[in-house]
């Protein structure tokens, strides 16, 4: 019923505030809706705080006589209990239902309504509530134009949302708070996504902040306080408050601050509309770095999504400031983001945790941010984390973000954990989002605190240092999706590993114009700026890019300039440029900091890199010749057999290379609906390396194991079944076993298998599969490709086994009737029909 009452709440709100803003742009409409919505709040919080003390004389708050000497009483009363309580006071006559009631019978309210938002602020001056009120409805402004051409049309229009608004049941009596609080949240999170550009300064995604709450709890269940110095709409605060929440516990105060008014005001009404009482919360409307309101407090937990890349004045004065004096170095006047950090950290208990989302260049960005990286690692030694996040996750920007967490007291003080996240996301129509099990991920990943291959990497602090303090997330763990590639390739063929390209880089340099004067051209490639260009290899009276670019002289003893080209031509490697430049937030183009970065290679040995080459050579010296006799072959009617058996051969060899590509690519990819691993047909391999005394022999619960599988396949959508591979992908072969039980004589092996197929599967099965011992990296591997049967597979006549994802179930009763009448009846009926 609280979810259900939430969503009618949240589809009625936004309606009301779709329908009736006009001609407004949306972040202007939003103070109005929302300021309207929070007055109502207050209203019926009001009302029914009122008529609890009321009770006993029943009495209805809005039914008193404001001019008797009794109803001045009875206010009397309320008035203090009410500020003391609720930290604000409402007459009868300036509740919301009042004032709408008058507008919807034609009465003119802007001038009441704008007394009665005074009159709010008013009742708290003196009063221990005051700051948390001073200014909450400065942003509406009742005598705009924007509202209508003159005051009969903007109070219609006032009228007409008031009286929206009446008509809807907040649902205060049932003490809902928390759903009409998440309720007003999902408003602001409305607005920010229709806002442009600007949303991200006063609102953070939901899965965000959730994500940032679950980090800093990590262990606790408690928490004295929780700080955020550019607090925006106060969202973060509320995530981590609604996390401790979750786990049994509570935030006990609130502490931010908030450059933008209009943001501030918003953050306020949040806090309130969570039912967060004013005396616990503070937050304050001013620059934090420039005049910060909370300089003596430390807190449990520090949470911020700052403006990215914001401007500061950097002043030499700050050089004296406690918060930062200690690292000798201010962060640029254009990038303000370690200043933000350096001012979090200030602010942070000796055993709390902070987390804070950055733009990525933080992460390899030199000169004076370089220099303030080294010494939160070198001196400081307060990094914990970093967590790599997805691009365009952001309202109003693409650019790629990272998570920071920072610990003063912190339990690994001899590493740093490196999460790659940038993948686990969804996309939707204009946004990637973080998935609920994209969250669990990463968090448990940062709990847990363990490596998880291609996604999580424990760096030893020597390791950092060895990189200059870089700490760019693929230069330590890497999950996209080319890295994955690569790294199964690494697993079938040695020496592929893959790994930045500038390991092998001499010399670097920019390229501003098409000439290359003066350039060394010994083994260099010149990387044009703009994405999709061709990658060339310098060479005498070799001319440039219009366009610029990059040029990189490469170490002889290990790489190859040729073979560089011809990777980073290939789709593998512009795969990893685009990568680059989306790293960077540059679409079109790369920069030499991104290559440095993130440029991804696979260096082979020197002597594979010349096969490379020469392969690649005699195939375009074949494509020649080919073109040449395609020309002519008419008169060459004596040597067109002999060309046609070659190029047959030729053709074959080439499919029969592209078909054993196309079965490494299903073992790379790993078991799914249509593939499964065997490490054996027969043999026990686990028992055979666990116990000394076992003496192997043919085990019939493993070859049934394998036919359940083909049996699975026969009776689904077909699949491929490789024995001789584990279950991580790695190419173990079959030669052991066909050794020990066959004499070392593979067709004694594969009439062993095809008596088996015989025996358990049938004989009228033979159509659907086919069997072939392939080679791969000098393992034999045997490959079974299952087509679907048109009629059911019984394994030993017995049991129906079906595929599902990546396992093999056996049915039973109706569950089995169903699937045989769906699968196989009905087919068989179509079939008939349509013949």
């Amino acid at each position: 019923m609280v979810e259900q009452h939430k969503k009618v709440l949240e589809k009625q709100l936004w309606n009301i505030a779709n329908g009736l803003r006009g001609n407004m742009s949306v972040d202007e409409f939003r103070d109005y809706i929302l300021g309207f919505i929070f007055y109502k709040y207050l209203s019926e919080s009001m009302n029914k705080y009122a008529d609890e003390i009321l009770s006993e004389d029943g009495t209805r708050y809005d039914s008193i006589d404001e001019n008797t000497e009794e109803g001045k009483e009875h206010l009397g009363t309320i008035k203090a209990e009410s500020i003391d309580r609720l930290g604000y006071f409402l007459k009868p006559s300036e509740l919301f239902h009042i004032i709408a009631e008058k507008g919807n019978n034609g009465g003119i309210i802007i001038e009441s309504l704008m007394e009665v938002l005074n009159l709010i602020e008013q009742s708290t001056i003196g009063m221990e509530s005051e700051d948390d009120f001073k200014g909450l409805f400065d942003d509406i402004d009742l005598t705009s134009n924007k509202l209508g051409k003159n005051e009969k049309a903007r109070n219609e229009l006032i009228s007409s949302v008031l009286g929206h608004l009446a008509e809807i049941d907040f649902g205060l009596h049932d003490s809902k708070v928390d759903v009409l609080g998440d309720v007003y949240e999902y408003l602001i999170r409305q607005f920010s996504t229709g806002a442009g550009k600007n949303s991200g300064e006063f609102y953070t995604p939901p899965m965000v902040s959730k994500l940032l709450a679950k980090l800093v709890t990590k262990g606790k269940n408690q928490l004295k306080s929780v700080y955020d110095p550019t607090c925006g709409s106060g969202s973060l605060l509320l995530h981590v408050s609604k996390e401790i929440q979750n786990k049994g516990g509570e935030a006990t105060n609130y502490y931010g601050q908030e450059k933008n008014p209009s943001t501030y005001n918003l953050a306020r009404m949040n806090m309130i509309m969570h039912g967060v009482h004013y005396r616990r919360f503070d937050i304050q409307q001013d620059d934090t770095l420039e005049t910060p309101h909370h300089i003596d407090k430390r807190f449990d937990a520090v949470v911020a999504s700052p403006p990215f890349s914001a401007q500061w004045s950097a002043d030499t004065s700050f050089l004296e400031d406690e918060r930062f004096k200690d690292c000798g170095k201010l962060a640029p006047k254009s990038k303000a983001d370690f200043a933000f950090v350096q001012h979090m950290l200030h602010h942070l208990d000796e055993n709390g945790t902070m987390a804070v989302i950055l733009p990525h260049g933080v992460l390899f960005r030199g000169a004076a941010e370089g220099h303030i990286r080294k010494y939160l690692i070198e001196q400081k030694n307060c990094l914990d984390t970093v967590i790599n996040l997805p691009v365009n996750i952001f309202y109003g920007t693409s650019i790629s973000t990272c998570i920071l967490i920072f610990k003063k007291n912190r339990e690994h003080k001899d590493n740093i954990q490196f999460i790659d996240a940038s993948n686990s996301f969804e996309k939707s129509t204009n946004q990637n989002y973080l998935r609920i099990e994209d969250i669990e991920k990463i968090s448990n990943a940062y709990e847990n605190r363990n490596q998880i291959n291609n996604f999580s990497y424990i760096a030893d602090i020597k390791e950092i240092e060895s990189l200059n303090f870089n700490l760019s997330v693929r230069r330590y763990v890497d999950g996209s999706p080319q890295r994955q590639h690569l790294e199964s390739l690494k697993e079938q063929i040695e020496g592929y590993v893959p790994e930045i390209l500038f390991n092998h880089v001499i010399q670097s340099r920019t390229l501003k114009n098409c000439y290359l004067e003066g350039v060394e051209t010994y083994n260099s490639v010149l990387i044009p700026k703009v994405l999709g260009q061709e990658i060339t290899v310098v060479g005498t009276g070799s001319k440039g890019n219009k366009s610029g670019g990059f040029i990189l002289t490469l170490d002889d003893q290990t790489l190859n300039a040729k073979y560089l080209a011809l990777y980073l031509n290939s789709v593998v490697g512009q795969a990893y440029l685009r990568d680059c430049a989306e790293l960077t937030n540059i679409n079109q183009y790369c920069t030499l900091d991104a290559l440095k970065n993130y440029l991804l290679i696979t260096v082979p040995p020197l002597s594979i890199q010349e096969a490379c080459l020469d392969s690649k050579s005699k195939i375009e010296q074949l494509k020649e010749k080919i073109s040449i006799f395609e020309q002519d072959i008419i008169f060459k009617p004596n040597v067109a057999k002999e060309v046609v058996y070659k190029l047959t051969s030729t053709v074959k060899y080439l499919d029969d290379v592209n078909a054993k590509e196309e079965l490494l690519n299903l073992i790379r990819n790993g078991e799914t609906a249509l593939v499964e691993f065997k490490e054996s047909f027969s043999l026990d391999i686990k028992r055979t390396k666990n116990d000394p005394k076992y003496k192997p022999v043919a085990e019939n619960r493993i070859e049934k194991s394998s036919l359940k599988n083909i049996a699975g396949f026969l009776n689904s959508n077909g699949g491929v079944l490789f024995i001789g591979v584990a279950d991580d992908k790695i190419i173990k072969g079959i030669e052991t076993e066909i050794n020990k039980f066959h004499g070392n004589d593979n067709d004694k092996f594969l009439l062993h298998f095809k008596n088996n197929l015989k025996d358990k599967i049938g004989e009228s099965f033979y159509p659907y599969i086919q069997t072939k011992l392939e080679e791969f990296n000098q393992k034999l591997v045997l490959v079974i490709k299952c087509s679907p049967s048109d009629q059911p597979c019984f394994l030993n006549n017995e049991t129906l086994y079906v595929r599902t994802n990546p396992a093999t179930d056996a049915l039973k009763g109706r569950e089995m009737w169903d699937y045989l009448n769906n699968h196989f009846i009905q087919k068989i009926k179509r079939n008939n029909n349509n013949g």
